[in-house]
């Protein structure tokens, strides 16, 4: 991890795969979500109002669940991995025998690698959205969002 050699898991995290040598690739018809729910949130949509949305669209979560939470929506606007960094060791295993993962509240060392992978979405955009949410300066605002373009 130090290194930057550690490969991190895309399992669960839409937009992205591993191609057949190990590479992270970006999944297009993912990474559109992933761009409507940044998009949305910038414009003033709070995570529950984009959750809720998707749901009606009929779009699938990263787990493939019918439904979205708002805490998924969260989860994807504050996951560095979109902007093409990965942080190393936000979480750990905290006993050996269940494997149960815990966040890692400088318990251990952390690695921060930025542009370690293509970014699905621009930086600029990202330290947006991240000063929206430090600030909580997004509205719920009781209007429609637009709906994903086919």
């Amino acid at each position: 991890m130090q290194e930057g050699l550690y490969k991190f898991s895309v399992k669960n995290t839409i937009g992205y795969y591993r191609d057949y040598s190990g590479r992270v690739k970006i999944e297009p018809a993912e990474a559109e979500i992933v761009r409507y729910i940044f998009d949305s949130f910038i414009e003033g949509a709070s995570p529950g109002e984009i959750a809720d949305s998707l749901t009606q669209q009929g779009i699938r979560s990263p787990k493939g669940m019918e439904y979205w939470r708002q805490a998924t929506i969260r989860n994807i606007l504050q996951n560095e991995k979109y902007c093409g960094d990965v942080r190393y060791q936000k979480s750990y295993s905290k006993d050996y025998l269940t494997h149960k993962s815990v966040k890692n509240r400088n318990v251990l060392p952390q690695w921060y690698w930025e542009n370690d992978h293509p970014a699905i979405i621009k930086r600029e955009q990202w330290n947006l959205a991240q000063e929206l949410f430090k600030t909580g300066k997004w509205r719920k605002s009781n209007k429609p969002i637009k709906a994903m373009e086919k």
